[in-house]
């Protein structure tokens, strides 16, 4: 059986679970009444179960409480994840950084591939936040804030900006014409995302203080 289309079945038999209630005894018929109350025990039982088994097996995915299945990240990249603050003035800024973050944690590779496409898109973006229609004169504006007055934290900010501008434009991330590198592993991808939102994460600090 494909992995995924068991994990699948697994989130559509979580969404069908529900707690049932014996009620008064029915004695002409035999039978008790029953009701459906809105608790949730039967469903949380069987996400417990399921990750127990998942994590006894070696297997990087577990069934949220939200009812969806998602995967173990890297320590160090889930915990930037966890504090990473999404709130600048611009919505469509925080919808592609939200989707990147959504989709890193989904466990197949497609969506993996997704979030990296996603997260270089939210890069694009946040390098026009203070001119849109100048790029490179807003993306100085974006490098000099983040820097404060560090002039070699500067330098090395504007280095880091044109080195992962050029992964965007050669490898298959954003683009995909005849020519482009290609990016064979899942490892890679991880290593790709970690680097972007962590950058990400240290612009988003200082545009989320803009009004």
């Amino acid at each position: 059986m494909d992995k995924y289309a068991l994990l699948d079945f697994i989130e559509f038999c979580y969404s069908y679970i529900v707690d049932i209630k014996e009620d008064d005894y029915h004695s002409y018929f035999r039978h008790y009444h029953i009701w459906f109350p809105k608790t949730k025990s039967e469903r949380e039982r069987f996400r417990t179960e399921v990750n127990q088994i998942l994590a006894r097996n070696g297997i990087v995915f577990y069934l949220d409480t939200d009812g969806i299945i998602k995967r173990q990240l890297p320590t160090q990249l889930d915990a930037v994840l966890q504090n990473l603050n999404i709130k600048s003035k611009d919505n469509d800024l925080n919808e592609l950084v939200n989707a990147a973050v959504e989709n890193i944690r989904k466990p197949k590779e497609f969506d993996r591939q997704i979030a990296l496409e996603k997260i270089w898109d939210a890069f694009e973006r946040i390098k026009t936040f203070y001119n849109p229609s100048n790029k490179k004169a807003s993306a100085t504006t974006l490098v000099t804030n983040v820097a404060g007055n560090t002039q070699q934290f500067e330098t090395l900010l504007d280095s880091e900006f044109i080195a992962l501008t050029s992964i965007g434009n050669n490898y298959q991330i954003r683009h995909f014409e005849t020519g482009k590198i290609k990016i064979t592993s899942m490892k890679q991808i991880d290593y790709l995302f970690y680097r972007m939102i962590a950058l990400i994460d240290l612009c988003m600090d200082k545009v989320n203080t803009e009004k």
